[in-house]
């Protein structure tokens, strides 16, 4: 908007669709994410995608609560997505979560490049993250996105305002300490991620499934 503003200064007012982000994956990543899915009997718009991490850990919600929130969504018939990077303490993550979560989530860690990573979001109904590239990468193709959030606050790194692609924030509520963009807590209990209840993210997700077109009424 600050470099749109050259444009205002001569009379040229962009238009809402013309400011929308938009991420063109490729054919090859979508054809490869297709393939991946197809092979698991997951299909394009009925799944729900989750990338739990950060390459900033102090931004990512514990692992047990993700692991709750699979459980959960596994539970009452969703097919679940997981993605991470390639790095050991994303995998580490990543395992910590399946290892609580049990069968269901299909992991696909360390497994995507970004512009599969782009074309797998672009396949979900759904996408749930924390606030890092791949959350805006999910609104970027135009898949709604349930967002945590813990020492950075929405206002400021929430996706781009695009009213065709809906995101929901989910935080911890106010409190004295935060922003802090800390990567340690001072504190010491990340109150403003642990207050995050596996609950409140399934309500968020079921505000955003039931308004997908071509998913079936959500069962949360």
């Amino acid at each position: 908007e600050v470099n749109l503003d050259a444009l205002r200064r001569i009379g040229v007012w962009p238009e809402p669709d013309e400011r929308r982000l938009c991420l063109v994956p490729g054919d090859p990543a979508r054809e490869r994410v297709a393939a991946l899915l197809q092979g698991h009997g997951i299909r394009a718009g009925r799944f729900i995608h989750l990338h739990p991490t950060s390459r900033w850990q102090f931004k990512c919600w514990p692992a047990g609560q993700v692991a709750a929130l699979c459980a959960e969504l596994v539970r009452q018939g969703e097919q679940v997505v997981i993605t991470a990077a390639p790095a050991e303490a994303e995998r580490r993550f990543t395992r910590l979560v399946l290892q609580e979560a049990g069968a269901g989530p299909l992991d696909l860690t360390g497994q995507l490049t970004l512009k599969e990573l782009a074309a797998l979001s672009a396949s979900a109904a759904l996408f749930v993250g924390v606030d890092s590239a791949p959350m805006h990468i999910a609104a970027a193709v135009g898949t709604p996105v349930v967002a945590l959030f813990g020492p950075t606050l929405p206002d400021r790194s929430m996706p781009w305002r695009d009213p065709r692609v809906p995101s929901l924030a989910v935080d911890g509520g106010p409190l004295p300490c935060r922003p802090c963009h800390q990567r340690q807590c001072e504190p010491g209990d990340f109150r403003c991620l642990t207050s995050i209840s596996p609950t409140m993210v399934v309500d968020a997700a079921r505000a955003l499934l039931a308004s997908t077109p071509g998913h079936p009424p959500p069962s949360l």
